[in-house]
């Protein structure tokens, strides 16, 4: 809770909400502020009263194959892929994966 003071002639104030950068991926975060008058004043008003304030995420995170290209010999056995991750997750995502023929059959 901050006081806000306005004194004559005063038309403005601002407030500064300090906004925590997190580096992390997740959802866009709001809440509330909300104006009272502390003590009855004749002929003053408050309104609007409420504002909603939106953290917008900026965090981006990207996944992929570490390679465009994966070379394997017919006998050895399995091709291995790589996948990758930039970035920082509070939360568990899951992807799925295939494989398409091309000039190989695919499993």
């Amino acid at each position: 809770e901050t006081d806000l003071v306005f004194g004559p002639y005063t038309t403005q104030l601002t407030v500064d909400i300090s906004i925590n950068n997190d580096n992390l991926l997740e959802f866009n975060e709001t809440f509330s502020s909300l104006l009272f008058l502390q003590s009855l004043t004749p002929r003053v008003t408050v309104n609007p009263n409420t504002t909603q304030i939106t953290i917008v995420d900026d965090e981006r995170v990207v996944i992929g194959f570490h390679s465009v290209f994966v070379n394997v010999t017919e006998d050895g056995g399995n091709a291995v892929l790589t996948v990758v991750l930039n970035g920082t997750l509070r939360r568990q995502v899951i992807m799925s994966f295939t494989t398409t023929s091309d000039t190989a059959l695919a499993p």
